[in-house]
């Protein structure tokens, strides 16, 4: 006779043989449960400590008297005579101008690359996490961050190099994030970020192509008729920002360019800017 529920006493058993045979039993559970708990753990741990030995390395031996090199010192007299350059960010060689002003000593001056260099990495960290890299990549992607030489460096000039990688992975951080989000207002946020990172990062229109197109594929895909309008009118007025610096910068001082461009032998111009 059937059992109550209209089972046999022998189904039960077979089900059991089921969940042994084809589902995961309950230690691998509980050892995946167990690793991903070390990971977590590890992951917390060493998040912070990676950020404080990058911090660490870049604030080590900033005030003790590390002085301009002789381009830096140049281009400091300049800034503060009221100079504009085309080599130079426009808003970079505000800011400078201002911190000049300000407290005219060479930490000071030099503070930009000590901020940027240091926000960038816990930018970093959060750019992964939102990209979806796993925590263990993650830590190894902050430990090169935090540890190399050259980024190290660059927080430790008066130069804006810093400052661009902070913005470069600031842009990509707030896709990623809203990608993940699909929230409109931080999709404006971005394109007003990007169309003011212009001002003080020339190398910053290489993210441009992958950022803008890549979310207005993802929008396109899913059918987010206001992700595409709000997107193509970043680009616009990113593009229109991109024009104007061109003209107040660069336009008339294609010598200037050429010469920078091809005096450390990295890229060939030509004759000319472009050319």
């Amino acid at each position: 006779m059937p059992a109550l529920g209209g089972t046999t006493p022998s189904e039960p058993d077979e089900a059991v043989e089921g969940i042994d045979s084809g589902g995961d039993s309950v230690p691998d559970t509980l050892t995946r449960t167990t690793r991903a708990g070390r990971e977590f753990r590890l992951y917390v741990v060493a998040a912070p400590l990676l950020l404080l030995i990058g911090t660490v390395l870049r604030v080590l031996g900033y005030f003790d008297g590390i002085e301009f090199w002789g381009d830096e010192t140049g281009w400091a007299l300049q800034i503060a005579q009221g100079g504009s350059t085309s080599i130079r960010p426009v808003g970079y060689v505000w800011v400078s101008k201002w911190l000049i002003d300000l407290r005219n000593t060479e930490p000071v001056v030099r503070s930009v690359s000590l901020v940027s260099g240091i926000l960038s990495l816990p930018v970093f960290l959060g750019m992964c996490r939102q990209a979806g890299l796993s925590r263990p990549v993650t830590l190894f992607g902050l430990f090169i961050l935090a540890a190399h030489p050259a980024a190290v460096d660059l927080t430790k000039e008066f130069k804006p190099y810093a400052l661009e990688l902070f913005l470069h992975l600031l842009l990509v951080w707030l896709a990623f994030f809203f990608l993940r989000t699909q929230k409109t207002w931080q999709l404006v946020v971005l394109c007003l970020a990007a169309a003011v990172a212009p001002l003080f990062s020339w190398s910053i229109v290489v993210v441009y192509p992958g950022l803008f197109l890549t979310i207005a594929v993802c929008a396109l895909r899913e059918r987010r008729l206001s992700t595409v309008l709000v997107t193509s009118g970043g680009g616009v007025v990113t593009l229109g920002m991109l024009l104007a610096v061109y003209l107040v910068r660069v336009q008339g001082r294609e010598q200037s360019a050429a010469y920078w461009g091809t005096k450390y032998d990295v890229f060939y111009l030509g004759s000319g800017f472009g050319g």
